[in-house]
């Protein structure tokens, strides 16, 4: 390490352990204030590395800098905020078919830019906790550490990686690893997705099972060739939107807070809440309004209400119409999301004490 990486380097200061056991830390640089993933890498593929950081591409984590020391790799990464898989399923339980498509039909073109680079990258390491959702549902697949080019003429994998349960045979030496290795790996994602295990065998849909059965074939030649064929497949699971659709799914894009979802729970809650709501504003007295006009206050109370709701339940992406979404940082979005909420309820006070007084002024100068 010379100097000037040294120097480099002494500017990110560690403040958490994502995953200790694995080396890689939370940092935070001391200038800028961003947030960053610090690796300690031991088995890696500089130039490879090197090929992403130079051409990033979509879905993946940028690569700020690397540092080579001795036997490792400190490689510096941004940080990406957001919820894995894992942990969205083990919270939430096993999605609808509607779901893990959509999740799917996601994830399929960032692997395909990676298989399309030349010479092709294979990720090696698929699984749930390496692809991470953030609120607006957008997917990023992180930890390159096992990928590898694609090298044809090669019998079998020289080191053995990948995770059990979603690594393919040939990473356990019975073979190279190919594009069709991820595409195991995705089979194996996608059973994940509508079960909440890795299991094809307990995918109920049958469908959506020999999809993933196919993807999970022993023999990497009797899985579908490429992420187009997949994602072809993926195409069929689904009814495609016919014009008369059209209407229905764009009134959907309106639905409140708590109707979007679908679900009975969240929906009987969210009526239960509007309808409270609404009964506090028509029957709320007020006693200081000028000119004897209290429905003026009982207007503004729903209007901040109803705003209220739209914009802590993200409306219409409103957060990202907002630029509230570019903090990285989860407490500096809160913060200044509340600042905005609180500007925005000073606006709507102000809209109603000017309401007030002209009001008033017209009350009294009528004859």
């Amino acid at each position: 390490m010379t100097m000037d990486e040294a120097e480099r380097l002494s500017h990110y200061r560690q403040i958490g352990e994502i995953n200790a056991s694995h080396s890689v830390f939370l940092v935070e640089h001391d200038q800028s204030h961003q947030l960053y993933v610090k690796k300690i890498l031991t088995l890696y593929n500089r130039d490879l590395l090197e090929s992403l950081r130079s051409a990033p591409l979509p879905g993946t984590p940028g690569i700020i800098d690397m540092i080579e020391d001795q036997n490792h790799l400190i490689v510096i990464e941004a940080y990406i905020s957001g919820k894995t898989l894992q942990s969205l399923i083990t919270r939430q339980g096993a999605m609808s078919l509607t779901e893990a498509v959509s999740v799917m039909q996601k994830l399929c073109p960032i692997v395909q830019a990676l298989h399309e680079k030349t010479p092709p990258v294979i990720h090696r390491d698929i699984k749930p906790e390496n692809i991470l959702m953030d609120r607006n549902g957008s997917l990023t697949l992180v930890d390159m550490n096992a990928a590898k080019y694609y090298a044809s003429e090669k019998s079998a994998d020289t080191q053995l990686l990948g995770t059990v349960g979603y690594a393919a045979p040939e990473q356990y030496g019975f073979g190279t690893s190919s594009p069709r290795t991820d595409i195991f790996a995705l089979g194996m994602v996608f059973a994940f997705l509508l079960t909440g295990k890795n299991d094809p065998a307990s995918v109920t849909d049958a469908a959506a099972r020999d999809v993933i059965l196919r993807c999970t074939e022993m023999d990497p030649r009797n899985r579908y060739p490429d992420m187009a064929a997949l994602q072809a497949a993926l195409r069929t699971l689904l009814p495609s939107p016919s014009v008369s659709d059209a209407p229905a799914q764009k009134a959907k894009e309106w639905h409140l807070p708590g109707f979007r979802s679908r679900k009975i729970s969240h929906m009987m809650l969210a009526l239960v809440s509007y309808s409270l709501l609404l009964y506090l504003g028509l029957t709320m007295k007020v006693t200081s309004a000028p000119s004897g006009t209290p429905w003026v206050d009982r207007f503004f109370f729903l209007l901040l209400s109803l705003l209220t709701a739209l914009f802590w339940g993200n409306y219409r992406s409103s957060l990202s119409l907002l630029h509230l979404n570019r903090f990285r940082h989860s407490l500096m979005r809160f913060l200044a999301m509340c600042l905005a909420y609180v500007l925005m309820a000073i606006g709507v006070l102000l809209l109603m004490t000017v309401t007030e007084h002209l009001l008033f002024l017209l009350h009294v100068a009528s004859p």
